[in-house]
């Protein structure tokens, strides 16, 4: 086989698949087009519906996934020589497609705005603002365009591997497109093109909500769309399956395992992590739920205590000192609840990681003293980063701002360098503080870790631990700003919808959930790295722990330490 695939071969490769399987994708080409239609119309009409913007974008977000797994799968397995449109355990399938396509999205979309937020700093550096402004939307579509194309197309056949149920790791997907991304290029520029000339031609009457989607135009660039998009996605198929034979035929037997991949690294997986945080808080999820609203029941209390006190204080007869006596008691409440937060839940976790879990550490107090301790460690490390590195950024940063009769900046490489080495420092400081989160879980069963045994634990681990919480939260991020825009355009057009109550209670579970999978993913990494530190058939006495803390396993759990997951899963 050559090193190289023929862009001919796979385009007539790719004409063949579609032909003969036509009725599905005309199918799929038909159903993409009715799930995108409730989104369009929501750009049609000046009365605002909230209902129709929910429903277009739970069309795009849930079922368009769905069609694209099918689809995928039929036509990988039609290319086998077994064409079958469903796949096995269909559900299951279906939820890793979701959450995998979530994943590169945010992902090469993601990295796609950074740039063109970048881009659009050095823009407003420039000095002339409101003309550089009216003139960026071409060069942010196209980075924003070029950047996420190029990292879909690394990053994109994990996608045809979920669906077939092959290994579909990311990192698979990016030694397999190594060599080839000119070639993939070709076949995803076009209809990236396409996509992006009708952002910057229909943007303007979308905002002014006068789109129509019925225009002869419009129709024509669907249907010209349409078939280019389903062409690529079958020349997509044709690349992901040739590519996955030459990458197979590349690794030797020793390096690999049953699927075929790279037998697991030493290191601990962010993706067994999170799917175990998942695990694990579900289980418990009452308790957990349970923890966390009773933390906030004093602070509410207290909370409305402090408001009616600041009330009394504005009549004659209102006490001096009776403002500062509230502050002060509202203050100790919340703090003392964070800690018996961080306390029980922490303890729960990772105790649930060596048999049945429970809550309540014994004894507790000396248990909450320690997790005190922890915190104000690392409250302490974060005031002292913060003086010491951005402090001085923002002095030299508001040094070279303009004076009130100069436009423009003094200098705007010099401050787009400030701004670039700022956030360069912010994720730095990001890291160096999820390694040191260990500390929490470990105190909170009575293991006391210093600061130094902590980074030496999560040592080769910190990209791994922010991945995790990018993971976890940027799905629930996303459903929150989507959420909110719809509701802040449905309020200015005076039609909030009966719909947003139930849907504001489901984001509120939403957010309660990725709190508690959080909290069990940082124990849990702290087990992982414990027990890795400890190594292989070591006892876990290593450590000291509080009295009805020790490790008592229970096999068939499926939760715990041991139910790491190759990467390539």
């Amino acid at each position: 086989m050559s090193d190289k695939i023929s862009i001919k071969a796979v385009a007539v490769d790719a004409l063949r698949l579609m032909r003969l399987r036509a009725k599905v994708y005309l199918g799929a080409a038909v159903a993409g087009v009715i799930l995108a239609l409730p989104l369009m119309l929501s750009f049609v009409s000046k009365g605002y519906s909230l209902e129709l913007t929910l429903a277009g974008w739970g069309a795009i977000l849930l079922l368009s996934p769905l069609l694209y797994m099918v689809v995928f799968h039929d036509s990988l397995m039609a290319l086998r020589g077994a064409p079958r449109l469903l796949p096995d355990r269909f559900g299951r399938r279906y939820l890793r497609f979701l959450w995998k396509s979530l994943l590169v999205a945010l992902m090469a979309f993601g990295v796609a705005e950074l740039c063109a937020v970048v881009l659009g700093v050095l823009i407003f550096m420039s000095g002339d603002v409101p003309k550089a402004i009216s003139s960026m939307t071409i060069p942010v579509t196209a980075v924003v365009m070029s950047v996420s194309t190029y990292l879909l197309v690394r990053w994109g056949m994990a996608l045809p591997a979920v669906s077939a149920g092959d290994a579909a790791a990311f990192r698979r997907s990016w030694r397999m497109t190594k060599g080839h991304v000119l070639r993939l290029l070709l076949f995803a520029l076009p209809y990236a093109v396409l996509i992006g000339v009708s952002v910057v031609v229909n943007l303007q009457t979308m905002r002014d909500r006068t789109f129509d989607p019925f225009s002869p135009a419009y129709l024509l660039y669907m249907v010209v769309g349409t078939a280019l998009f389903w062409f690529t996605f079958a020349a997509f198929t044709i690349w992901y399956e040739r590519l996955r034979m030459h990458y197979e035929s590349t690794l030797n037997p020793e390096q690999t395992g049953d699927s075929g991949e790279v037998s697991m690294s030493k290191k601990i997986s962010p993706f067994a992590v999170v799917k175990e945080a998942v695990v694990l808080g579900w289980r418990r999820k009452g308790t957990f739920a349970a923890l966390i609203l009773a933390c906030f029941v004093p602070v509410l209390l207290v909370l409305f205590l402090t408001v009616g006190m600041a009330a009394s204080l504005a009549t004659p007869q209102g006490a001096a000192g009776l403002g500062l006596g509230a502050a002060l008691l509202s203050g100790v409440v919340y703090i003392l609840s964070l800690l018996f937060l961080a306390t029980t839940t922490n303890h729960l976790a990772v105790t649930m990681q060596r048999g049945p879990g429970k809550a309540i550490p014994r004894p507790f107090w000396p248990a909450m003293g320690r997790v005190f301790v922890r915190v104000l460690i690392l409250c302490l490390i974060f005031f002292a980063a913060a003086f010491v590195v951005m402090v001085p950024l923002g002095v030299m940063a508001f040094s070279l701002m303009p004076d009130a009769g100069q436009p423009g900046v003094s200098n705007p490489s010099a401050l787009a360098a400030i701004i670039m080495v700022g956030v360069v420092l912010y994720f730095v400081l990001i890291g160096f503080f999820l390694r040191l989160g260990v500390m929490i879980p470990g105190a909170a069963v009575g293991h006391v870790v210093s600061v130094r045994e902590a980074l030496a634990l999560t040592k080769g681990h910190a990209w791994r631990l922010f991945w995790s919480i990018i993971m976890i939260s940027i799905p629930t991020m996303v459903l929150s700003t989507i959420f909110q825009v719809s509701m802040m355009a449905g309020a200015a057009a005076g039609d909030i919808g009966s719909s947003a109550v139930p849907v504001t209670i489901l984001m509120l579970v939403v957010n309660l959930f990725t709190w508690i999978v959080l909290i069990a993913a940082n124990a849990i990494w702290y087990e992982k790295l414990r027990l890795r530190k400890a190594g292989p058939g070591k006892d876990s006495g290593t450590f000291e722990f509080a009295p009805g803390a020790a490790p008592d396993p229970r096999a068939g759990s499926g939760v715990g330490p041991y139910a790491d997951l190759p990467e390539g899963r």
